[in-house]
């Protein structure tokens, strides 16, 4: 877990947690907080995205340092609320499932791996937050930057609520 970091814009990174899944894969969790009377849960996203505190490249090993005009595989000013689908909490948590048992490794992520993945899940579940899922894929030609192939894939879901939010990317790299 990190202590807060403060961005340059109105966003504190509050809470961080990274679990290692598979040899290179990992589920990174982390809680972004504001004034909670700043903005509503609708325009959260928005504003998250265009706070250096969303600039990081999830690439090891230095996934947690600022990586100015990148998030993960894309350009930063490539993205908008617009690639970003409402979801259920649900849904969140049957495409984790499904990631963790797809078959494209050759080993499921241990036990232990499992468990603190749905650890995370049952404390994120009571929370009353507005779930979206990025719709683009690291490839997309448009959205990409140039190391983007670093991510086999790149999973992330947003929950908005009031005053904070959570980011939740299951990656590969």
């Amino acid at each position: 877990m990190l202590g807060r970091q403060r961005g340059l814009g109105d966003v504190e990174t509050a809470e961080h947690l990274t679990l290692p899944l598979w040899d290179y894969g990992w589920l990174d969790a982390t809680r972004y907080v504001w004034p909670a009377d700043m903005w509503s849960p609708a325009a959260a996203l928005s504003e998250l995205l265009r706070d250096p505190v969303f600039a990081r490249s999830f690439a090891a090993p230095r996934a947690q340092d600022a990586s100015p005009g990148i998030h993960g595989p894309f350009l930063i000013d490539r993205l908008s609320e617009r690639e970003y689908a409402p979801v259920s909490f649900d849904d969140v948590r049957e495409a984790i499932a499904e990631r963790l048992v797809d078959g494209s490794f050759e080993q499921e992520p241990s036990p232990e791996q499992r468990a603190g993945v749905e650890r995370l899940l049952v404390a994120l579940a009571p929370q009353p937050l507005k779930w979206r899922k990025l719709t683009v894929r690291p490839g997309d030609p448009e959205r990409r930057h140039e190391a983007w192939f670093v991510h086999r894939f790149f999973d992330e879901y947003v929950g908005c609520g009031q005053g904070a939010t959570w980011l939740l990317v299951v990656g590969y790299d």
